[in-house]
């Protein structure tokens, strides 16, 4: 039997993701003495306006019309064995974290992009492709900012 989910279920187990690992990486020593705890906190609060700008494009009505369609659910293996791969320790480096973080936005980047390749409504796809795109880019900020640490 296929299962089909909406795509605000979809999101919200995303959100609780992000949470998760915002939590697990406050754990860590480092984040207690850096700029990164504000800065993860302010990443998150940047996603979640990603996606209301993402929905906003199809106003009102378009919105819910791309928040309530169902879809055949892909299973989020790669976001759920990243999140089982976090060994989060006291210890870790500043290097270390970020590291966790690129390989937390390069698996949601492949959720978004198997949901984009697999869903056929035409805004789903479209809105799919947006946040495949934000996640993109804020694996390659990462990155960035990685290397000047």
């Amino acid at each position: 039997m296929m299962t089909f989910q909406q795509v605000r279920d979809i999101l919200n187990a995303i959100r609780e993701y992000h949470q998760r690992f915002q939590t697990a990486l406050e754990a860590t020593a480092c984040m207690a003495d850096s700029d990164l705890s504000g800065e993860l906190s302010q990443q998150l609060q940047l996603y979640e306006q990603r996606w209301q700008d993402a929905l906003k494009a199809y106003g009102a009505a378009g919105q819910e019309a791309v928040l309530n369609s169902y879809i055949q659910y892909v299973p989020d293996s790669a976001v759920s064995e990243m999140l089982k791969s976090i060994h989060v320790t006291p210890e870790m480096s500043m290097g270390d974290v970020r590291q966790l973080v690129i390989r937390f936005h390069s698996a949601l980047t492949d959720l978004y992009g198997t949901l984009r390749d697999e869903v056929d409504a035409p805004h789903v796809k479209e809105f799919f492709t947006s946040l495949h795109d934000m996640e993109q880019s804020l694996t390659a900020e990462q990155a960035w900012a990685g290397r000047s640490t």
